[in-house]
């Protein structure tokens, strides 16, 4: 299971400017970049996906694994190829549920550009 989040402009607050849809009922938006996560990196995507889209115009999906038993794999790679961008982070280099989520993405040629960042502590 994956919910997708988007930053929806005209917000006050942080918590108040992200829609968050279930993976599987998400419909296409258009988004320049789908940012692929889990636990606390959420939130980090979140914040980068409100400044990316408030300081540079550019859209992210933000799409929250939740699980790996099964793993979700239409809504990663629904968001692989429809926005065409992928970035995969986790919280450090030895994180086997990262490697897991990029293999995912990685078994499709519909991904242009394949970023795989894991961000180290």
């Amino acid at each position: 299971m994956c919910r997708c989040y988007q930053v929806q402009g005209g917000k006050e607050k942080f918590r108040d400017a992200f829609e968050t849809v279930p993976g599987e009922d998400y419909s296409d938006e258009s988004e320049d970049i789908a940012v692929i996560t889990f636990s606390r990196m959420v939130s980090e995507a979140m914040r980068s996906a409100y400044i990316l889209k408030e300081e540079f115009g550019v859209e992210a999906r933000i799409v929250s694994v939740c699980s790996i038993g099964p793993l979700d794999e239409t809504s990663i790679l629904n968001a692989a190829s429809e926005t065409g961008a992928v970035l995969v982070a986790g919280e450090d280099s030895s994180d086997k549920f990262t490697d897991l989520i990029a293999a995912s993405v990685m078994k499709t040629a519909d991904a242009v550009l394949m970023l795989f960042l894991q961000l180290c502590k």
